[in-house]
């Protein structure tokens, strides 16, 4: 008669009927993998993965804030995307403001200074056509600044298209937090280059015009500035600048 031992040597299957503990244990692991999806020793493997990744793409943005030292670097195609992130931060300070403690050149300093250099009333005296000569020369905050380069009718140039003109637009907001667009003149385009959002100008030559963004838009007060002198910076908007544009009055003032 064979031995217990004989029978299961000649009938290996014999065995996978009766489990043993570390095989109970096995299939309980692998059946909670399948329910959690993911084991504590494959989480603790991605955070380190995460973590890896976060270093290496905090050294790679550390690498590429140096290319604003460098101007050839940083005019290059592949720094676009940096370029349009540092422009979006630079025009949206209120959203995206310096944190105190943070070694950041527009920390607000003086900006109860600030709110009482800027002029008061002026967009809308412009607006409702009304006097402006309570002031010489008005400050205005620039709020925003695009240079480019507009095609424009010359004559002289009737049978080849003019060469394009550089242009410097301007957003300035007053002392009320009212806004008005501003365009330099050619000689100045090029150095309005300079200007930046926080800027403190004070127009010293300039003119009142309107102008309508369309043949059915309200018209608009807007400033041709040949002259202006910065004097001062304020990184933060020393008054409120969320206001919609001001309008022109469509009558004008009775005297």
């Amino acid at each position: 008669m064979p031995s217990i031992a004989e029978n299961e040597e000649h009938n290996p299957s014999a065995t996978d009927t009766n489990p043993t503990a570390e095989d109970v244990a096995i299939t309980t692991i692998d059946s909670a993998s399948e329910d959690e999806g993911e084991t504590p020793l494959q989480a603790t493997a991605d955070k380190k993965t995460l973590a890896k990744l976060k270093k290496k793409q905090d050294e790679e943005f550390k690498n590429k804030l140096n290319h604003i030292n460098n101007p050839a670097l940083w005019d290059h195609q592949d720094n676009q995307y940096l370029r349009k992130f540092c422009n979006y931060i630079e025009s949206n300070r209120q959203q995206f403001p310096c944190v105190t403690g943070d070694n950041c050149f527009d920390q607000v300093v003086g900006i109860r200074n600030a709110q009482q250099q800027l002029t008061k009333g002026y967009v809308k005296a412009i607006s409702g056509f009304k006097d402006t000569t309570f002031v010489d020369h008005p400050t205005l905050y620039v709020l925003g600044r695009t240079v480019e380069h507009e095609n424009q009718t010359f004559s002289g140039f009737s049978d080849r298209e003019p060469p394009p003109v550089l242009t410097t637009h301007v957003r300035l907001v007053d002392g009320d937090g009212n806004h008005i667009t501003g365009r330099l003149s050619t000689e100045n385009a090029s150095k309005g280059k300079e200007l930046k959002r926080g800027d403190i100008i004070r127009l010293d030559l300039f003119t009142e015009l309107t102008h309508r963004i369309n043949k059915k838009s309200d018209p608009m007060p807007w400033l041709f500035i040949l002259k202006y002198t910065p004097i001062g910076y304020s990184g933060i908007p020393p008054v409120s600048v969320e206001k919609d544009p001001v309008p022109c009055s469509t009558t004008l003032p009775q005297q």
